[in-house]
């Protein structure tokens, strides 16, 4: 072959050569023309030689018509219309031109009337006796007792639609919050379904057979799992040997007071009363007991010290007051007794890790000598007023569990008569905790 054919032969041709195509009857390329040109750059042509499926909108077809002139390309889509009285078959006027023709092909039909039947709801009724429904029209059922949808109502609405009715008419198990009693339930929910639990309390005065004040019940498929109830709250006489119970009862009511004494001759060891709650009696009875013991020396409290008369020996009811070293809090009562040879009840002095910046500034007044800008649980700090006021509160302030308990400075015509009268006893007392 000569240069002059190898350079001008068909196929493959060079880089920036054209070629000229066209497509087979009843497909067009891109341009929609009878012919396009395609470039050869990087090894490809561009545009792509393409075709693409017309569909002729002037298609014939009975009761109805496709109201357009020109053809339509591959994947458009176009609406058709029926004769009057005509609807399309598949409830959709819409087709598509594919490759393979129109999609769906066009069809209308006769409509046939479409209705919906009263169906048989399970644990419910349709309200109306009527055993058909127009499309769209709307129907009400109720559901038996025991039983709601699951939005929780005994009445709903549903409507006939062309696929049935929507939303499918439904009546399933479920629990209705009981009736008020002695009780009372954390929960504005009324209806309940199977598996859920509804907590109840007692009202006060009331507790549950054993001896609790809450419970939970739960909702099954055949209702509540048992029906909630509270009864009263009562404790029985206490026992008292060697002594007397007064008020003498046979049954006491809930929050009701006992006070006891023992006989001549006999003391008491513990509280003077008990009152009674739905776990008995609080606190436990006393003994009276001929002989007690006595408190043979001081308590030893770790970071703390006792204050009150010295004794080589303390009796049964002997009181002493417990302070507790700087940083160190007391946890418990501050007042311990003797009680039949044992102090009680003994507190304990917990280290306070929290601590407080320095002393806040207050009107008209001032700190003295700060020497820190951290404090420790215990720590004082002396507050003076300036000239014409005076200072009322606690001072020195204290720094108690992280916070400053501060004194105030006001004027003299504002502090108020017993304030003033107060003032010199305020600054010579100490406060301990």
């Amino acid at each position: 072959m000569t240069d002059y054919l190898e350079y001008y032969k068909p196929f493959p041709i060079r880089e920036g050569q054209t070629i000229d195509f066209h497509c087979d009857h009843g497909f067009v390329p891109a341009n929609q023309q009878t012919w396009q040109r395609a470039t050869c750059i990087n090894s490809r042509y561009v545009p792509e030689p393409k075709c693409f499926k017309i569909c002729d909108p002037s298609i014939r077809f009975d009761h109805g018509r496709i109201n357009y002139r020109y053809y339509i390309l591959e994947g458009n889509n176009i609406t058709f219309v029926c004769d009057t009285g005509y609807s399309p078959a598949n409830q959709r006027s819409i087709i598509t031109c594919t490759k393979k023709g129109w999609s769906p092909a066009p069809e209308c039909i006769l409509p046939v009337e479409r209705t919906c039947k009263t169906i048989s709801v399970s644990h419910g009724y349709f309200e109306s006796q009527q055993q058909s429904f127009q499309i769209n029209a709307k129907a009400k059922y109720n559901c038996h007792n025991g039983y709601s949808t699951s939005k929780g109502e005994t009445q709903a609405e549903t409507q006939c639609l062309t696929e049935g009715w929507s939303p499918e008419p439904e009546c399933i198990k479920t629990c209705l919050k009981p009736p008020g009693g002695d009780f009372i339930f954390n929960t504005t929910k009324s209806v309940f379904f199977p598996g859920d639990k509804l907590h109840y309390e007692c009202k006060e005065g009331f507790q549950i057979t054993n001896n609790t004040i809450d419970d939970t019940v739960t909702c099954t498929e055949k209702g509540w799992e048992f029906t909630p109830s509270c009864v009263s709250v009562v404790c029985k006489t206490p026992v008292l040997e060697n002594g007397t119970i007064n008020p003498r009862e046979d049954i006491f009511q809930h929050n009701m007071v006992v006070r006891f004494n023992c006989n001549e001759g006999f003391t008491r060891v513990g509280s003077e009363s008990a009152q009674c709650y739905h776990f008995g009696w609080s606190p436990q009875p006393p003994i009276c007991k001929e002989n007690v013991k006595p408190c043979p020396a001081l308590p030893i409290i770790s970071h703390g010290r006792v204050t009150g008369e010295s004794k080589a020996v303390f009796q049964h009811g002997d009181l002493l007051e417990v302070h507790c070293e700087i940083s160190f809090a007391l946890y418990g009562s501050k007042i311990i007794e003797c009680v039949d040879g044992e102090w009680a009840p003994l507190p304990s002095c917990v280290e306070e890790v929290r601590t407080c910046g320095s002393p806040p500034t207050i009107k008209n007044g001032f700190f003295v000598n700060a020497e820190s800008s951290t404090y420790r649980h215990g720590d004082t700090m002396e507050y003076r007023c300036q000239q014409q006021s005076i200072i009322i509160g606690t001072n020195p302030a204290k720094c108690l569990h992280g916070q400053w308990e501060i004194p105030s400075c006001v004027g003299k015509l504002e502090a108020e008569p017993s304030e003033m009268n107060f003032r010199p006893v305020l600054e010579y007392i100490s406060i301990y905790y």
